[in-house]
Formats: C-alpha cells, structure tokens, sequence
C-alpha cells in the first residue's frame, strides 16, 4: 500500500472497486460469492450506519488481479436480485478536487423515502443552485423490496 502526496493520507489500493446501490439484504458473504465468479478477492467491506448497524446500500471489494478493474467495472451486475453500480475507487482527492476549477458538482443522497421522486429532489435543490440530470434518471426507481 503506497500513499499519493502527504495532504491526501487515503491509501491508494490498487483493485479496489465501489459498489452502490447494493440491496439491505446483500451480505458481504453473498457480495464476495458473486465477485469471486471474476477473480479472488483481498476484501469486502459493506458500509452500515454505525448507529443502527443498518447496511447504507454500498461498499467496497479488492479484488486480487488489479488488472481485472477495468472489465469488471465495465460489465452490468445484478447482486441478490438487483442491479448495482461498480466502478473504480477514488480516493478523497480525486473526488474533490481543487474547488476553484469545480464547475458541476454530482452527489449522492441516500436515505429517502420511498414516496421520494425526481422531481422533489430537483425543487429541494434548486435553492442551491442550477440542477442538470441524466434523462435516463427521470423514472424514479424502484424501492429496495427487502
């Protein structure tokens, strides 16, 4: 494990993937059966509130072949029973960077109810600003059945 500059301490692991929209039912157990089918794995990490101890709906994997990264984030995944989001890890500073060249910013917000729609979530945050969003995006999904 090496470190990029000494301001940004986030370790750089290399093969550590991010997996978003994972199902409350998902375990790291039935994440790391599913991403073994690809390669071996070093770890699987899935993100709970540490309150309640409620799963937060991602996580991380480190898969063993670093070479592996780019086919496996470019491939569709369905983990018990639902599609989920992977792509490469990025450390603190390469999702921040510099704010004075920050011209569009992209966030997630978790925790919704399920009565949530696009169109609340636009009117909430047009108070802060101009809000883009993708066009595929404006179904609103599906609750977690779990």
């Amino acid at each position: 494990m090496h470190y990029r500059s000494e301001p940004d301490l986030e370790p750089v692991v290399p093969g550590k993937i991010f997996i978003g929209g994972l199902a409350w039912k998902a375990t790291e157990q039935s994440v790391r059966e599913y991403f073994e089918t690809f390669c071996a794995i070093v770890s699987v990490d899935i993100m709970k509130c540490k309150r309640t101890g409620q799963p937060r709906g991602f996580g991380f994997v480190v898969l063993r072949e670093p070479s592996m990264l780019e086919l496996v984030c470019s491939m569709e995944h369905i983990i018990e029973d639902r599609k989920v989001e992977v792509k490469p890890h990025l450390t603190q500073r390469e999702i921040m960077p510099n704010p004075e060249r920050i011209t569009t910013y992209k966030l997630f917000v978790g925790g919704l109810v399920g009565e949530a729609k696009n169109t609340d979530l636009v009117a909430y945050f047009s108070h802060y600003g101009e809000v883009n969003h993708d066009s595929d995006s404006d179904s609103d999904p599906d609750p977690d059945p779990t």
